[in-house]
């Protein structure tokens, strides 16, 4: 426990009975890009439409500025925020009913981070008995998920000191994986090394560091979040720090291949990993490249097989489904393209810079500004199915929301600059 620092966590005197009642279906979200790193939720027979007055709005909450989206793990939702200039924070809600069940609150000070007014920027990830969230000044915390009392916390701005200049603040979100918490460090404070670290799940002690020279021409941003996935029988940390694609031991941190991308350029979207050897990379504003691994541990190769031709990336990871990617370039055009090929199949363009979106049941819910889009998975060509627009007040510090929506439990929940929606899927 912190002795001099000024902690709070709230609880509700109902907290308890709470989770007393019927387990809840497990249609769980409990991480960024999901159980699976697929991006696509796993609800059927959701909502195509709405008729009338619009989609049902089950319950509504105030929420103080952030740009993650929520985690849920069985009846309970996970979000950041940054309460006010002073402090942050990781709140639990009844995902059914809205209801806070408790509120950890911890102090930080934004340094030199631009678009600080957004808050906290990596969604949380939580574990059958834990929930782990990192701050945008790198507050890496470990929070009973019941109780939101402190199990551990490492300040990484000030253990692995970042290159601040462009700085974003980290975006990165936790990766666990046997009992490892993977981050994405970015680079050193001298602009020499990228770093990625390992720390025991249970304690926060760094098991393994890695750390490679990097050349960086580019805006900087810890943004990317890595993933796991295995190749020739070995689980990997797979994550594209700047000029190339790494693919790291999990048990031991070592660098076990590595593929050259375009020099400098920075990665946030996380790689698409399908087919079990191909990889999806979307350098930031330059064209996504698709790769394919082969060979041997011992002698692992890379082939590019196709790269999309002016279709540069924005910051949302594309979602492989049905034998398209869909996602958005530039971030202001949603994109279907050919896994085949790399062909782009169709395009609508005049969506908001925050746009985003979830894929669940054959279908894309797609958020743009105020306004949500029903359309139907297909590459053959944009079909929309419904929107609408909320009317939602602009927030007094921040009027952009970057959170992607989430689909669970045939539930559709939507952040906005202050506030949190929680819009009923089920027909």
């Amino acid at each position: 426990m912190r002795a001099a620092a000024v902690l709070l966590v709230v609880l509700v005197v109902t907290l308890f009975p709470a989770f007393a009642t019927e387990k809840k279906p497990a249609n769980d979200w409990r991480q960024w890009l999901g159980n699976d790193y697929s991006g696509v939720f796993k609800d059927v027979d959701l909502l195509e439409g709405f008729l009338g007055a619009g989609p049902k709005i089950l319950w509504r909450v105030p929420l103080k500025i952030g740009w993650s989206c929520p985690v849920i793990y069985d009846n309970l939702l996970y979000v950041t925020s940054l309460e006010n200039k002073e402090t942050e924070a990781v709140t639990c809600l009844d995902a059914f009913s809205g209801k806070q069940l408790w509120k950890y609150v911890y102090p930080v000070k934004y340094e030199k981070v631009a678009y600080g007014q957004g808050g906290p920027r990596a969604a949380a990830t939580v574990t059958e008995k834990f929930v782990y969230s990192i701050g945008a000044m790198g507050d890496l915390l470990c929070l009973d998920r019941f109780t939101g009392s402190i199990i551990w916390e490492k300040k990484l701005f000030k253990a692995y000191p970042p290159y601040i200049k462009g700085w974003k603040g980290y975006s990165i979100s936790p990766l666990l994986a046997d009992n490892k918490v993977i981050v994405n460090l970015g680079p050193d404070a001298k602009k020499e090394n990228e770093m990625c670290a390992a720390f025991d799940a249970l304690s926060g002690k760094e098991l393994w560091l890695y750390k490679r020279p990097v050349k960086i021409r580019t805006t900087i941003q810890v943004s990317q979040t890595p993933r796991i996935v295995e190749f020739f029988g070995e689980k990997c940390v797979l994550y594209s720090p700047f000029a190339r694609l790494s693919v790291l031991s999990l048990a031991d941190g070592k660098l076990l291949f590595e593929y050259p991308l375009l020099e400098g350029v920075n990665t946030i979207a996380t790689p698409v990993v399908f087919e079990g050897n191909k990889i999806l990379e979307q350098p930031f504003e330059k064209d996504p490249v698709l790769l394919e691994i082969f060979g041997t541990r011992e002698k692992a190769g890379v082939k590019k097989l196709w790269n999309t031709k002016k279709l540069p990336a924005g910051h949302f990871s594309f979602v492989f489904y049905g034998g398209y990617f869909y996602g958005f370039a530039s971030c202001f055009n949603l994109v279907a393209v050919e896994a085949k090929t790399g062909a782009i199949a169709w395009s609508k363009s005049g969506l908001k810079i925050d746009a985003s979106l979830a894929l669940a049941d054959g279908k894309l819910y797609i958020r743009s500004g105020t306004e949500l889009i029903i359309a139907k998975a297909t590459g053959k060509k944009f079909e929309e199915l419904s929107s609408y627009k909320f009317n939602i007040a602009q927030g007094r510090d921040d009027f952009i929301g970057w959170a992607s929506p989430i689909v669970a439990h045939k539930k559709l929940y939507l952040r906005f600059s202050e506030e949190l929606l929680c819009i009923d899927l089920s027909r």
